[in-house]
């Protein structure tokens, strides 16, 4: 049986697809780790660990426990969110850290805005950026998926790192369920 950690806030369409695919896969348990605030969007048989993100100490000891580790990250705090999970992860010894981020590279490059919005998508890019190099020089096994929908969903992994000119562009949505395999390897390209 593989032992999951789920840590960041889903939407409800989220949740019930995650939740969809782990029933489908009997070999897999999942638990949720956050703040009780979150707790009442998740469904009542769900394995929930109460704790809150800045509390390093209690979220490597939780981490020690799971065989991967699914982590939502939220734009507004990517680069410090990403410096916390591959410290954590690295400290617990974690064998698969995989993130998701709705922001993408892909995306922001691709679309045009108004001049005044120029600063705040040359910093969203620069904070994946930051994020990226954050995680090619932890010592992680990480699967990295950026993106909401299939035009511009991208995959970042450790087996790709080497090779980071660009972004490795997906050809539909790639989300959780995706690296919910019996080994944990999550694909190359979807």
């Amino acid at each position: 049986m593989q032992r999951l950690l789920m840590i960041g806030q889903l939407t409800d369409q989220q949740i019930q697809t995650l939740m969809g695919a782990v029933r489908q896969l009997p070999a897999v348990m999942l638990s949720v780790y956050g703040p009780n605030s979150q707790r009442s969007a998740w469904p009542q048989a769900t394995n929930w660990i109460t704790g809150e993100l800045t509390d390093q100490p209690r979220l490597i000891a939780t981490m020690r426990k799971y065989d991967g580790v699914f982590v939502q990250l939220d734009s507004k705090w990517l680069v410090a969110q990403t410096q916390l999970m591959t410290s954590a992860g690295q400290a617990a010894g974690i064998n698969q850290l995989i993130l998701k981020s709705d922001a993408s590279v892909l995306t922001l490059t691709q679309t045009d805005v108004h001049w005044y919005h120029q600063f705040t998508q040359r910093r969203q890019i620069r904070n994946l950026r930051l994020a990226e190099r954050i995680l090619q020089q932890s010592s992680l096994d990480f699967t990295w998926i950026q993106g909401q929908a299939a035009a511009d969903s991208a995959i970042y992994s450790r087996a790709l790192s080497t090779t980071w000119a660009t972004a490795v562009p997906a050809r539909r949505t790639l989300n959780f369920e995706d690296v919910l395999t019996v080994d944990l390897n999550a694909p190359a390209v979807a």
